[in-house]
């Protein structure tokens, strides 16, 4: 999980051209928010035919992981499940924002504690005539500072790892959609497609989340 909005994804996600349902302003984004539901959906297919999903979902306390990898024509699916203790962001006026994601999941007796903490600069995008998105519609969250903290238990005792990254101004960027903006609740989106073609032929990686919250 190297970022905190796309867990286990790229740094720098572009959201498609959609359409909001609200506008929002400073006022309305700024603001101290819980994460109520999260989920993102990765692909990535590859010219052999083989394939590798996986879909991350917290909703409340529960943190739910599905993977399944196709190869040979054969799919094998596995699932991990979870529980979530905090998942937050505060949002600033100034354009800084900080968030914290707090979490644990259990796989075959191996229980895996993770606190990712994260924070930077953030600005709406403004409209462009060659876009389709209007003024305030996207939002980019650029990371300057990320956290993580991992501790592994296991029958033999707990495994204690962190680290802290550091990113300049626009080096690490996310970009969403602001689906839904009202006074005690938000919802953003993403939606990115990648491929890349060599004499084997194309891979291509998708990958759509949505972040919902609201007011604490």
């Amino acid at each position: 999980m190297k970022k905190l909005f796309v867990l286990g994804l790229s740094l720098a996600l572009v959201a498609g051209g959609m359409s909001s349902c609200k506008k929002t302003n400073a006022g309305k984004f700024s603001n101290d928010w819980k994460v109520t539901k999260y989920e993102s959906k990765d692909l990535n297919t590859y010219s052999s035919g083989d394939k590798d999903e996986e879909t991350v979902t917290m909703e409340g306390d529960k943190y739910t992981e599905v993977s399944s990898t196709t190869s040979g024509g054969n799919t094998t699916t596995a699932t991990k499940n979870g529980t979530v203790k905090e998942f937050a962001y505060t949002i600033n006026k100034d354009g800084s924002w900080s968030s914290v994601l707090d979490f644990t999941t259990t796989d075959s007796g191996v229980e895996v504690h993770k606190n990712i903490e994260a924070s930077g600069t953030w600005y709406f995008l403004s409209k462009n005539k060659t876009s389709e998105f209007k003024k305030n519609e996207k939002v980019v969250f650029s990371t300057l500072k990320y956290s993580q903290k991992t501790d592994v238990t296991t029958t033999l005792g707990t495994t204690s790892t962190a680290g802290t990254d550091t990113y300049a101004d626009g080096e690490s960027v996310e970009v969403f959609l602001i689906k839904e903006s009202k006074k005690k609740s938000l919802v953003l989106e993403s939606e990115s497609n990648t491929s890349s073609t060599d004499n084997s032929g194309t891979d291509t990686w998708t990958n759509k989340t949505t972040i919902t919250m609201e007011q604490k």
